[in-house]
């Protein structure tokens, strides 16, 4: 029996764009509205042929931006045909779009049409990040295809691009404006700014360079070398009256006749007056106007320039690609002493993440520059595929979608609208190990970062399930203790905090000192002994009564510095019965050294401790002080157990 047999999936961005809007603190809510009714109006002509078109993205145009309310935006899905995503957090100034659609393959009815490749996606991801001052926009297109795909994939830069550049008010840009038009590079400043963009590990735009073109060759009269002999061996001694010694005349072109075979000199700029066609050379009775100062060559000011390579039609077609550049030879020091670029007159360069991938001296562009212009130009629009872009604060997809579920976590939601988010978290993980497990096939992706995505998934199914135990046994003790602490807010808040707080506990011994200083910094400050100990430590333990007593000693320290009161600190202490005891003043005596920690250079004794549980059991004991100086509990041992006068051990 026949069957169609599954093939694995890879996935791998072609064109790819970070930029920001203009930079206006007045005008940024205005831009980012701009922005989001430019994207749909590019979505409502991608649908054009449709009878109807969703409500949700029935927006005004661009140019009616005024009547555009963020109450009318929403997050949404669709599918009709193609799945459309929106993403809209207000809070967070975030809004993504997301279109995924299959290959309808290239430029059909032409001799250039390319049939649809089975199995092809294509996810368009458009985001906006609203910030004072400007927008920070993110768009890219990722192409998914089984892995055995061997169909070349063009780079298509979305419309949507050219529409943002187009439009006066968003002003597109990163470093330089997108406008069409190339950056003349005529400047030392010009050219300082241009190579510290480039040297920008955030700069994520090709540049490419045209250098100002050489100057048409120089006539020189041609003599042959016995002319040159005979000239020199009748003037040479006259030379040297002017003044000139022999490695002097050497840099006008001259040399002794016993060094000459065959050259071509150039020797009009010495005055003398040749008359070649009989061969019969005088020399004028005036005398010769020498330079000031000897040159290796003097050229012309009459001179024209050849014909460089033409930036404004490559500038056109390269928008949201790369920045075309004409630089000009006043110029050409500064980019090879800074980025020893080896500059020359005539040459076109790439550059990419400040590496010069490409490069093409003068000769090969002028042997045909139109041949050349599409050479480069498809060299170019090729340059997103599968590169590395840093997209900065913008978020897409499934990370706006995680974004969002984080927003409404904060909300004061029942349990059950806690799971759901819980059970989306999920399926958003999945999604994006699922991506990252194509983008690996395609070799775009390190094994490092899938195990991170499946560590986060193991984890976030580990909190949903404590967070659920959690959840359940504070709503009861709730119920219980409702009556007493009916109009106290603090102690409602208290709870609810603290089942979020349950719900990042780490699970493993190893990640205990870095959450509790992550989460509770300001409160704690855990030495290098501690930390050591707890790496060190192989018997059985609870983590998370571990972690329960770090939470307590956070209170503790909240109730020292008098921002919690002694209700609210037996909150803290309620679920394992958390109670600070002060060490033994033998032991702290005979066991000094035990009892010492170094925090920052200052020793400070570990005068007190919490416990839980004895050693036949579950034991865990940790050794704090207060530290007056930082205003901080001191942890200076845990989670074991330190000598005492009736234990040595």
């Amino acid at each position: 029996m026949l069957t169609t047999q599954l093939r694995q999936i890879k996935s791998y961005p072609t064109y790819q764009l970070h930029a920001y809007t203009r930079s206006s603190s007045s005008a940024a809510e205005v831009m980012f509205r701009i922005c989001i009714l430019e994207t749909m109006k590019w979505l409502r002509s991608r649908l054009s042929r449709f009878d109807t078109l969703p409500e949700q993205i029935m927006l005004p145009e661009p140019e009616n931006y005024d009547l555009l309310s963020f109450d009318m935006l929403q997050s949404f899905s669709l599918s009709i045909g193609f799945n459309i995503s929106v993403v809209f957090i207000e809070s967070r100034g975030v809004w993504s779009f997301e279109l995924t659609e299959t290959d309808m393959g290239e430029n059909p009815g032409t001799d250039r049409e390319r049939p649809p490749v089975n199995g092809r996606t294509f996810r368009t991801e458009i985001s906006f990040m609203l910030h004072n001052d400007c927008v920070e926009i993110g768009i890219r297109t990722i192409c998914s295809e089984p892995s055995d795909t061997t169909a070349p994939c063009k780079v298509f830069r979305p419309a949507i691009v050219k529409m943002l550049a187009q439009n006066p008010m968003i002003g597109l840009r990163n470093e330089y404006e997108m406008n069409g038009q190339p950056l003349d590079i005529t400047t030392r400043s010009e050219a300082n700014r241009l190579i510290d963009a480039v040297q920008d590990p955030k700069f994520n735009i090709p540049v490419v360079i045209a250098a100002e073109a050489p100057y048409e060759a120089e006539e020189c009269h041609e003599i042959s070398a016995a002319d040159v002999k005979a000239l020199l061996s009748k003037h040479m001694a006259a030379l040297k009256g002017y003044g000139f010694d022999d490695i002097q005349l050497s840099l006008y072109g001259l040399r002794p006749a016993d060094e000459l075979s065959s050259v071509r000199v150039d020797i009009s700029h010495l005055g003398f007056e040749t008359k070649l066609a009989n061969k019969d050379h005088t020399i004028s009775e005036a005398k010769p106007q020498m330079p000031e100062k000897p040159a290796v060559s003097i050229t012309d000011e009459k001179a024209d320039r050849l014909r460089t390579f033409d930036c404004q039609r490559l500038a056109r077609k390269s928008v949201g690609y790369a920045f075309i550049c004409f630089v000009k030879e006043d110029c050409f020091g500064i980019f090879n002493n800074r980025m020893d670029m080896k500059l020359q007159c005539g040459d076109v360069i790439i550059i990419d993440h400040n590496i010069v991938i490409e490069r093409f001296p003068y000769s090969v562009s002028s042997a045909d520059f139109d041949e050349f212009y599409c050479r480069i130009k498809e060299k170019v629009l090729s340059l997103p595929m599968r590169n590395t872009v840093d997209f900065g604060n913008v978020v897409f997809g499934s990370d706006a979608r995680l974004l969002e579920i984080k927003e409404k976590k904060k909300q004061n939601i029942t349990i059950e609208e806690k799971c759901d988010l819980l059970s989306q978290e999920n399926r958003e993980l999945k999604n994006k190990i699922r991506d990252l497990e194509q983008k690996s096939a395609a070799g775009n992706q390190t094994s490092d970062e899938l195990r991170q995505y499946r560590k986060l998934l193991r984890e976030s199914e580990e909190n949903a399930a404590q967070l659920s135990a959690s959840l359940n046994e504070l709503e009861m003790r709730c119920r219980k203790i409702s009556d007493a602490f009916y109009n106290s807010a603090s102690v409602i808040k208290f709870y609810k905090d603290k089942a979020e707080a349950a719900a990042e506990f780490p699970t493993e011994i190893s990640a205990v000192a870095e959450w509790a200083e992550r989460e509770y910094g300001e409160y704690i400050e855990i030495s290098t002994r501690a930390k050591s100990e707890l790496k060190k430590y192989s018997g059985s333990l609870d983590v998370s009564t571990l972690c329960d007593g770090i939470y307590f000693l956070s209170g503790y320290a909240k109730f020292k510095t008098g921002r919690i009161d002694k209700q609210l600190l037996d909150l803290y202490a309620e679920h394992s019965g958390w109670e600070v005891q002060n060490c033994g003043k033998e032991a702290l005596k005979i066991y000094k050294s035990d009892y010492t920690m170094n925090i920052d250079g200052r020793k400070l004794l570990m005068d007190q401790h919490i416990k839980y549980g004895i050693k036949s059991q579950v034991l865990i004991r940790v050794y704090f002080t207060w530290d007056d100086e930082a205003k901080k509990i001191a942890i200076g041992y845990m989670p074991g157990h330190l000598p005492t006068v009736r234990n040595s051990t």
